[in-house]
């Protein structure tokens, strides 16, 4: 048997509201995927239901589009064994982006910021040393998160 899940989230054009529910959220389910996962996609998809209209916020806030939305969802799916990290706060900005935060301690974060042209932008605090790049989104996790996660966990 396959064990594979699939998440996928639409727009709903037809909707008027958020109470509308704008996003379809499909799950399959799966003995594969863990909960800590689906958690997380779970969050996206409630952060993508409240930020999906022009000023969501009230003060002119862009909103997140799907195809950010859809990323996260495969960032999520290609970060490393969630059990041993700790959850990521998730947010939405006002520029339309879905921002990934882990923070150990003060001198200890990565934030992993999905921006609207599909560029993945990293930051990092690891013992005092700063350190940022960007890239376009290539279908799958940027090396650099990976790099970065392993020096934030020292696995």
């Amino acid at each position: 048997m396959n064990s594979q899940v699939e998440i996928i989230a639409t727009l709903n054009p037809l909707s008027e509201s958020l109470e509308e529910y704008p996003y379809e959220y499909e799950t399959y389910s799966s003995s594969s995927i863990n909960e800590e996962r689906q958690s997380l996609k779970d969050k996206v998809c409630e952060l993508g239901k409240s930020a999906c209209k022009e000023n969501w916020d009230g003060e002119g806030a862009a909103p997140v589009k799907q195809s950010v939305i859809d990323i996260a969802y495969k960032i999520i799916d290609e970060l490393p064994n969630l059990s041993i990290l700790y959850r990521p706060d998730i947010s939405v900005t006002p520029h339309g982006e879905i921002d990934f935060d882990w923070v150990v301690n003060q001198d200890t974060m990565l934030t992993i910021s999905i921006g609207i042209s599909d560029e993945i932008a990293i930051a990092c605090i690891v013992d005092e040393e700063h350190s940022h790049d960007s890239e376009k989104w290539a279908g799958k996790l940027p090396f650099l998160v990976n790099k970065f996660i392993t020096r934030l966990y020292n696995i």
